[in-house]
C-alpha cells in the first residue's frame, strides 16, 4: 500500500544518508592519513592532525565498515521493491566501502553482483550505467588502487587475492569517451552474456572459497 511504500522510502533515505555521511568521514580519514589536509570535506584538521597515520587508517576502515552496514540496510529495502538502478548503485557503494576497509575479497563479491544484476536486466541499463559499474569492479578487482572516486582519494595497499576471470573489454571512441565493444544500449548478444555470466559465476565460486578459507584461519 501507499503508506508502506512511503515508510520504506523513508527508511531508505535515512540509511542512505547515514551511509553517505560515514563514507565522507572515512575518505577524510584516508586523506588525513596521507597528509592530504586540503582534501578534507567533513573533518577539521585541528581535530585529527595529532593522530598517527595508523590510527587515521583504522578510523578510515571503521567508518568504511559503518557506511557499508548502512548501505546494506538501505539495499534491503530496494531489493524488496526491485529498484534496479538503486540495487546496482548500492552494491557498488558497498563494494567501495569494503575496499577502503581492506575487505578486498568481499568487495569483489559485491562488485560482481552489481554487474550480474545489470546483465540480467540489460534492457533497462544504459551504456554509461554499465561503464560506471565496471569502473568499480575494475578498482576492487585489483586495478589501479590510487584511482580517486567522486568522494575523494581511496588509495589503499592491495593484498594479494585470487585472479578473477571476468573481463569486459572497453575501447576508446573518437570523442575519447569509453564505450563497451558491444554497447549495452544496442544489446549484449546471448553468447556474450553467457560468456560474461560464466566468468562471473566462476569468480564468485573462487571468492566463496577464499571467504571460507579466511573463516577457517
Amino acid at each position: 500500500d501507499l503508506e508502506g511504500i512511503s515508510q520504506n522510502e523513508g527508511y531508505l533515505t535515512f540509511h542512505e544518508k547515514n551511509a553517505n555521511d560515514l563514507w565522507k568521514i572515512a575518505i577524510d580519514y584516508r586523506n588525513a592519513s596521507k597528509g592530504q589536509w586540503d582534501k578534507l570535506k567533513v573533518l577539521n584538521k585541528d581535530d585529527v592532525e595529532e593522530l598517527s597515520p595508523d590510527k587515521l587508517k583504522i578510523s578510515c576502515m571503521d567508518n568504511g565498515m559503518l557506511a557499508y552496514q548502512e548501505y546494506r540496510a538501505a539495499c534491503k529495502f530496494v531489493d524488496k521493491s526491485k529498484q534496479l538502478k538503486k540495487q546496482v548503485q548500492l552494491r557498488g557503494n558497498m563494494a567501495l566501502c569494503l575496499y577502503i576497509s581492506n575487505k578486498f575479497v568481499e568487495a569483489q563479491l559485491y562488485a560482481l553482483s552489481a554487474i550480474q544484476l545489470q546483465l540480467k536486466n540489460s534492457q533497462n541499463i544504459t551504456q554509461q550505467e554499465f561503464i560506471e559499474t565496471k569502473k568499480i569492479f575494475d578498482k576492487v578487482k585489483g586495478g589501479d588502487p590510487t584511482t580517486d572516486t567522486t568522494e575523494g582519494n581511496t588509495s589503499v595497499n592491495i593484498k594479494e587475492t585470487n585472479v578473477l576471470d571476468t573481463e569486459i573489454k572497453l575501447k576508446d571512441k573518437t570523442d575519447n569517451a569509453m564505450a563497451l565493444v558491444r554497447t549495452v544500449d544496442q544489446g549484449i548478444s546471448f553468447f556474450e552474456r553467457k560468456a560474461i555470466q560464466a566468468a562471473i559465476n566462476n569468480d564468485m565460486a573462487k571468492i566463496s572459497t577464499e571467504l571460507m578459507l579466511k573463516a577457517d584461519q
